[in-house]
């Protein structure tokens, strides 16, 4: 089964309309690491994260319809994926294994929320003779071991690849297919297939 590391489209075209979210998670008030939470349920109930403008931090839904921005239907945070509540079928997901979502609340007076793409399973499954870590991302070469692969889960997060300790989002190609049934999906979602040896 091939296998994708997950993206979101970084052309301007497409972001232009919406706005954007601070690179962190709040739990009781204070930054929490995604590592912290993903693969555990979270130890806090309303993880948020906080809407921007310009850098600044906005409460209030109403500044961004004077803008004439709005919510992005898929967003990355410090590397984990989320996904509108209103666009987002659960029960689509039901037949995949080792995927969960959590809850997250944007900060302040929203219409809607958002929910946290994580998997059961993080894992070191690269073959590090194959892979090349380079400073830019895009100039990398990211190959995987086939015999650490976990096989029982339809996506996971990668262990021990991105430069600043974060975990790397790793689908298959059911998960990729039933993500890309989302609503906007084409125009948010990238997937780069991965060599596996």
């Amino acid at each position: 089964m091939r296998l994708y590391r997950l993206y979101t489209n970084g052309e301007n075209k497409v972001w232009r309309k919406y706005f954007t979210f601070a690179e962190r998670f709040i739990c009781n008030g204070e930054d929490i690491a995604p590592t912290e939470f993903a693969l555990e349920r979270p130890p806090c109930k309303n993880v948020k994260i906080q809407a921007l403008n310009n850098g600044y931090v906005i409460k209030d839904e109403s500044f961004f319809i004077n803008l004439k921005e709005k919510m992005p239907e898929f967003s990355k945070i410090r590397n984990v994926f989320i996904i509108k509540d209103d666009i987002l079928d659960i029960a689509a997901f039901s037949n995949l294994k080792g995927i969960n979502f959590i809850d997250i609340e944007i900060e302040g007076i929203f219409s809607k929320g958002y929910k946290l793409l994580t998997f059961d399973i993080a894992a070191d499954c690269i073959d590090e003779v194959g892979s090349k870590r380079n400073s830019i991302d895009f100039f990398s070469t990211l190959v995987l071991d086939n015999s650490k692969i976990p096989a029982h889960v339809d996506g996971f997060f990668l262990q021990n690849w991105d430069h600043y300790g974060q975990y790397v989002t790793i689908v298959n190609e059911r998960t990729q297919e039933v993500l890309m049934s989302l609503y906007k999906a084409k125009d948010f979602l990238v997937f780069k297939e991965i060599a596996v040896i």
